[in-house]
């Protein structure tokens, strides 16, 4: 019996960016989500429950709220660099930034019925890596590719 190889999901070959900018109104959050994993199911690249759009909306919905203090005039730039590797997320808001070190740890006995650092710690738990820029108005999330993870 002559065993078939394998052959890799298209996303194996592509390289690309993708650069969306949205006032920082909630109807826009859900349409993004969608178009950014809709885009990485169809290339093969992201696991039917990977939650990589709860995620991404966590940190769009952080940069709208917290980043931008909820103004329509403020923007929200979402970029998706995606190689056969790894899909990296960096989501921009126009606001101050801040300390990721000061958010509370939702998960200490008395933050439990807090409404603090829910969404970061949700954020951490389902991306493979997450950063912060210096200033703290960026956040970088990493999503490897599950294809090359097994290899």
């Amino acid at each position: 019996m002559v065993e078939k190889p394998t052959v890799p999901g298209i996303g194996a070959f592509i390289t690309e960016r993708i650069e969306v900018v949205i006032p920082s109104q909630w109807e826009y959050v859900d349409p993004v989500v969608s178009y950014l994993t809709d885009h990485l199911t169809r290339l093969g690249y992201l696991d039917p429950d990977s939650n990589t759009n709860t995620a991404l909306h966590e940190a769009i919905t952080n940069a709208i709220r917290h980043g931008n203090q909820m103004d329509a005039n403020r923007k929200v730039e979402i970029v998706m660099n995606l190689d056969q590797n790894q899909a990296v997320f960096t989501i921009t808001d126009e606001g101050s930034g801040f300390d990721p070190s000061e958010v509370c740890d939702p998960t200490e006995g008395e933050n439990l019925f807090r409404n603090c650092g829910r969404g970061l710690l949700l954020i951490r738990h389902l991306m493979d890596e997450v950063k912060y820029n210096e200033r703290g108005n960026q956040i970088t999330m990493i999503k490897k590719n599950p294809r090359m993870r097994a290899s």
